[in-house]
């Protein structure tokens, strides 16, 4: 994890945390406490099929299930991001944990074939 100066909302200096992955991977924990604010997602899905990215509110890789708090959809074999307001997303409760999943509405988990990249405050 690192930390950047950027600006937010106006208020500068922040600083921001960054998770990167070092190896394909089906989930990540961001974060085990709450107040995470995400402000960019970015990576790349190495399946051969699409699928979902999810962010879940949660200290804990989340159930078979779970519904996220916000999903994309990752095209096969290409790079995504989400488009996230300048502000960021609401601050998390719990925790925050990104995945892939072959359904948007709720979790059902892939293989290891992501790289994710996160930067949150």
């Amino acid at each position: 994890m690192g930390l950047s100066s950027v600006n937010v909302c106006g208020v500068a200096p922040t600083y921001y945390a960054s998770v990167i992955s070092t190896q394909y991977e089906k989930s990540h924990i961001i974060a085990t406490k709450g107040g995470c604010r995400v402000m960019m997602v970015k990576g790349y899905n190495s399946n051969a099929a699409k699928q979902f990215i999810q962010l879940h509110d949660s200290a804990t890789v989340p159930a078979e299930g779970a519904v996220p708090m916000s999903m994309m959809v990752a095209n096969a074999t290409d790079n995504f991001s989400f488009l996230i307001p300048v502000c960021g997303l609401p601050p998390t409760v719990n925790g925050l944990v990104i995945c892939n999943s072959s359904t948007g509405p709720t979790k059902t988990i892939g293989g290891n074939d992501c790289w994710f990249e996160v930067y949150y405050l």
